[in-house]
């Protein structure tokens, strides 16, 4: 999705949706939005966090689920990326796969 320039993805997550998109130094940009099944502690409105698209992609080729977990706390700090989804009840340590991506910092 992201090969030009920057290759940086950005994910923005809303309590309904998350959309995602590269972010192009030069020219447009491609976006996809994608539903959301559960949203837990989001207290803000709208976080957008952006990440390495290699970092990303090397999650994403690797699960095999239909559906993935993506925890954070704050878009500076990093998140946790976990195949499926994740029981809140579940402790973290159960799971046999899982990836930590730290963001980048992007300007808009």
């Amino acid at each position: 999705m992201s090969r030009d320039f920057s290759n940086i993805i950005v994910v923005d997550l809303k309590k309904d949706k998350i959309s995602v998109r590269t972010k192009k130094e030069v020219g447009g940009e491609n976006e996809v939005e994608v539903g959301v099944l559960s949203v837990l502690g989001l207290d803000e409105k709208e976080i957008t966090i952006a990440f390495n698209a290699k970092y990303l992609s090397d999650f994403l080729s690797t699960v095999t689920d239909d559906s993935i977990t993506l925890k954070i706390n704050r878009a500076d700090s990093p998140a946790l990326f976990l195949p499926g989804q994740a029981d809140p009840e579940t402790n973290v340590d159960s799971y046999g796969f899982r990836h930590v991506i730290m963001p980048v910092r992007i300007s808009e």
